[in-house]
């Protein structure tokens, strides 16, 4: 991190940084990736809606990865998951019993305007710090059908596919921002399976995108080059699987992926919806200071009286310790998991503290007593 520290005012504290819940990207072939332990989902509530409406579409596909949600459940110990066929009733003091809704193969999410469920979701939703995943043929495809779902869960205006389902290969982000991420940790750098690969409306290959487009963050895009013909191809940009967080702190994801049964049945698929739920469920808050754990607000400062710094990254990391008016007070490298008690915080006052790692960056501001 590059540039001056600003002056700081009132009281502020910290800190040790718990960054391996953003580990490297790996393969993780011939089996799905373990679970994230410092994923929240275990202690979630979680609504799976399977798409059974009438016409009754990629029932195959939606059965086999309701199967794999099972071994999820099992291998990460969440204590409450249900799995609903349809939610057309379900109002907000049901849905309320949940902090996680995953539409499965949700063949047509316009079917729930003016049902219960519509106005109950809306509401839900608003309450912020929920986690909505979607896949496949979840959510309206063309506009109209039901925008405001489109816009805030799926943030993409589908185009019908007119090629049926092909071959075709994906590949992992090269954005190193987005690829230290912990949902891409240890998935497949890229897959190739049988799909219908859907393409949208969106810039600049089109002149309208749904307006929370702009704040997502893609996993994954399609290689149109793999595919044998696209009719609404998009060039050498078309995502297959995305994230966003909005202001009230509701985590989004979804993915395109996958109609056929085999890609529905294979590792990557099952470890990728793993890494989604992870990521809807969220993360235990990684900061804490001589041991113990501090909740972290935005915007909201701590004041302690403890002088240790507590680090625990994967691979190397450089700490600073500097003063609230930019004065570079102290610096230290290590790696991984180290205890470090910087010479700076044996006086009290206002710090401004630095991590750097492969991981990512945090900063702190910390006011020691």
């Amino acid at each position: 991190m590059t540039g001056s520290i600003p002056s700081l005012r009132g009281a502020a504290a910290f800190l040790a940084v718990c960054l391996a819940c953003m580990p490297a990207v790996s393969p993780a072939h011939g089996a799905p990736v373990d679970p994230n332990p410092l994923s929240l989902l275990k202690h979630k509530r979680v609504l799976i809606i399977n798409g059974d409406n009438d016409p009754e579409y990629h029932k195959a596909p939606r059965d086999i990865l309701t199967g794999k949600i099972n071994l999820i459940k099992a291998a990460v110990g969440i204590a409450t998951l249900k799995v609903v066929g349809n939610a057309d009733t379900m109002t907000f003091a049901t849905l309320d019993d949940y902090d996680l809704i995953f539409f499965n193969y949700f063949t047509r999410a316009e079917y729930f305007l003016g049902k219960p469920f519509e106005k109950g979701f809306k509401e839900w939703v608003s309450k912020g710090n929920r986690g909505i995943v979607g896949n496949h043929n979840t959510g309206a495809k063309t506009r109209g059908e039901w925008d405001w779902f489109r816009d805030t869960v799926t943030s993409m205006w589908y185009m019908d596919h007119k090629d049926g389902s092909q071959p075709g290969t994906i590949h992992m982000t090269t954005d190193p921002a987005v690829s230290k991420l912990p949902i891409l940790d240890k998935l497949d750098a890229k897959f190739t399976g049988s799909d219908e690969w859907y393409s949208f409306d969106m810039k600049p290959w089109h002149p309208v995108e749904a307006p929370t487009w702009k704040d997502c963050k893609v996993l994954y895009t399609l290689d149109e080059k793999s595919v044998a013909k696209l009719t609404d191809a998009m060039g050498a940009y078309h995502p297959v699987a995305w994230i966003r967080e909005d202001a009230l702190k509701n985590r989004f994801f979804y993915t395109t992926l996958i109609h056929s049964d085999a890609g529905a049945n294979s590792d990557f698929y099952h470890s990728l919806i793993l890494r989604a739920m992870e990521y809807a469920a969220g993360y235990q808050d990684p900061v804490s200071m001589g041991g113990a754990a501090i909740k972290r607000e935005d915007g909201v400062s701590f004041v302690s009286s403890s002088r240790r710094v507590d680090v625990d990254v994967r691979g190397a990391f450089t700490l600073s310790i500097w003063s609230a008016s930019g004065e570079k007070l102290y610096a230290a490298a290590g790696a991984g998991k180290q205890s470090l008690a910087p010479d700076p915080l044996a006086k009290a006052g206002l710090y401004f503290v630095r991590l750097e790692s492969e991981s990512g960056s945090f900063r702190q501001r910390v006011m020691i007593y």
